[in-house]
């Protein structure tokens, strides 16, 4: 079977070392520290990109072809509704950015940084669940 069939999702690509995971043909980046809220945790401050570019590196030494990049969370600063509790990964991490071209910025920018090393882009992880996001669907599919 082509290795390109067959991806994974590793917690820790982007503090492990490559030695110490298992080759794949394709891996998806989220949950592993990764997220938008993480790379810029500030508006006006400078990008995080030191998890990101680990991730992306280890899954090229480990031999992926395919790299997706789920995007979400939403950064405190961003979020619509910034002290929502529901969010899993912090205050206002589930909430829809308060203008769309927060996100927007965000995406042009890792588009830019990381060019065809990152193949695909999820636009949010799970947004039909609370714990990831409460915008509605007609914002979500603007986004999209």
């Amino acid at each position: 079977m082509p290795a390109g069939l067959f991806g994974q999702h590793v917690a820790s690509i982007a503090s492990a070392k490559p030695a110490t995971l298992t080759r794949v043909g394709a891996i998806r980046l989220w949950d592993s520290g990764v997220t938008w809220r993480a790379i810029q945790p500030t508006k006006n401050g400078p990008y995080n990109w030191g998890p990101l570019d680990a991730a992306v590196n280890n899954a090229r030494a480990l031999g992926a072809a395919e790299i997706m990049y789920t995007l979400g969370s939403t950064p405190q600063w961003a979020a619509s509704d910034p002290n929502s509790k529901l969010g899993l990964y912090g205050p206002g991490s589930n909430s829809h950015p308060k203008a769309n071209s927060y996100y927007t910025d965000y995406l042009k920018a890792v588009a830019q940084r990381y060019g065809s090393r990152i193949t695909s882009y999820q636009v949010w992880n799970e947004a039909n669940l609370k714990d990831f996001y409460l915008g509605s669907p007609k914002q979500m599919a603007q986004l999209t």
